[in-house]
């Protein structure tokens, strides 16, 4: 059987090209401690590959070794390694040799491929190792630029999301949706509950006030009653408004796969003279980025 190498531009097979090696897709693993990880690697890898594969049989999609730059790739759990995705003359790579080749070396260009960078850090949650391969920079270089453009980033987008006032919201208001709330980071082992409790959400809201939440955040106690018959009625005619929240919430998480991964502890303690962590500037970030896509609910 003859391999063809997937990424666009890239005519290697098999049949010629015999020194070239051939991978497939990362497999979904099975086991707990590996699923999520190997999740992640097979999205990023359809990430790269940037193309639809429907009616395609996976198992005969392959990349070519010369798209990584060891010409093999790395193994599941080396995470940091620059081969863990292919990068070599991939359209990620070409971004930032475009920039390099048409830009001079100036200040704007400079800016220009920081941004680009940062976005990259945010869409694909590349690591800081992965783009000092590619950006020939070192780790701290990387970091601090990152860092840097993400506190520009939230000075200047702070604005996009807000609390509105109550009469802004009901003439903004889409007939299906109410306003979703973004709050600071916490644990991934805090409740719900003790997030509810100490976010600034509480102090906005009033007696009457319905608040729609994604499924499965629970806030109530194990000792509550059943809903009656009219609150059942209720929870059924606004569940097809509810998903809207999950729609938003899952928007910006594929956007965004940052927020997907786990975040290096330093983001949580980095904090500026506002006492704001990085962590919590990425996803003020994220959401304002998503809030300049185009709607998921309707407004008419």
């Amino acid at each position: 059987m003859v391999n063809y190498c997937r990424v666009k531009g890239c005519h290697n097979r098999s049949d010629r090209e015999t020194s070239v090696s051939f991978f497939r897709l990362p497999e979904r693993t099975r086991e707990k401690k590996t699923k999520e990880m190997s999740e992640e690697r097979r999205r990023l890898w359809f990430a790269k590959l940037d193309q639809s594969f429907s009616g395609m049989n996976l198992k005969n999609v392959r990349v070519c070794s010369d798209h990584f730059i060891s010409k093999t790739k790395a193994d599941l759990y080396q995470k940091v390694h620059p081969d863990w995705v292919p990068t070599v003359n991939m359209d990620f790579a070409d971004t930032f040799q475009l920039s390099r080749s048409h830009c001079q070396r100036n200040s704007q260009s400079v800016k220009f491929e920081s941004l680009t960078m940062t976005l990259a850090r945010l869409r694909l949650n590349l690591s800081v190792m992965h783009l000092g391969y590619q950006m020939h920079a070192s780790v701290s270089t990387i970091s601090r630029t990152i860092t840097d453009v993400i506190d520009v980033m939230f000075i200047r987008m702070k604005p996009f999301v807000m609390w509105p006032e109550r009469e802004e919201l009901r003439k903004t208001m889409p007939m299906q949706f109410r306003k979703h709330f973004e709050t600071n980071s916490w644990g991934g082992r805090t409740s719900n509950k003790h997030i509810t409790e100490n976010c600034w959400v509480l102090t906005k809201i009033i007696p009457g006030d319905l608040i729609l939440a994604d499924r499965g955040f629970d806030i109530l106690s194990s000792e509550k009653k059943h809903l009656s018959p009219l609150n059942v009625e209720t929870t059924r005619k606004i569940a097809n408004v509810r998903i809207h929240v999950e729609r938003v919430i899952g928007l910006a998480r594929q956007k965004y796969t940052i927020l997907n991964g786990t975040l290096p502890i330093d983001m949580l303690m980095t904090k500026d003279a506002d006492n704001t962590p990085t962590i919590d500037k990425i996803a003020h970030v994220c959401c304002a980025l998503v809030s300049l896509c185009e709607s998921v609910v309707d407004f008419g």
